[in-house]
């Protein structure tokens, strides 16, 4: 009997440190925490350039485009910058929009780092075709609406 109280408290305390253990490999895994703090930057170094058109819709605070295949979190970088656009974004609004797409398999908002969104007729700039943010300067000074 108390072989086997012997084994089966050794077999618990294996059983939770592995346990522990994974718990906390996954609490300071890199690529975990890399893909929870992208930024517009990476969103332009790790995805492609694409168009899509839809809706306009605020989800948890976040502005995001709305379409018949997907949704995906619209990134407008600098806000100072985008005041000085002079967009206003509303719930609903059609839009047409440019900008490197960075999708991840397991989650279900795929991100868009805007070049550029076309909404009723007007065009708003926020990076150029390259991904280089109008912001800071180098965007070649076409931070100017057409």
């Amino acid at each position: 009997m108390k072989i086997i109280l012997v084994s089966l408290t050794a077999m618990l305390a294996l059983l939770t440190a592995n346990i522990l253990g994974q718990e906390q490999s996954r609490q300071h895994n890199p690529q975990q925490k890399a893909e929870a703090s992208l930024r517009g930057r990476d969103f332009v170094r790790l995805g492609e350039i694409d168009t899509f058109s839809g809706i306009v819709t605020e989800i948890k605070g976040e502005w995001c485009l709305i379409t018949a295949d997907a949704k995906y979190e619209l990134h407008l970088g600098d806000h100072n910058h985008r005041e000085k656009t002079g967009i206003k974004l509303s719930e609903h609004a059609e839009i047409k929009v440019t900008g490197f797409v960075y999708s991840q398999e397991e989650i279900e908002i795929a991100d868009i780092a805007v070049c550029i969104i076309i909404m009723d007729g007007k065009e708003y700039r926020f990076r150029d075709d390259d991904g280089t943010p109008l912001w800071q300067g180098r965007g070649q000074n076409r931070a100017h609406n057409k």
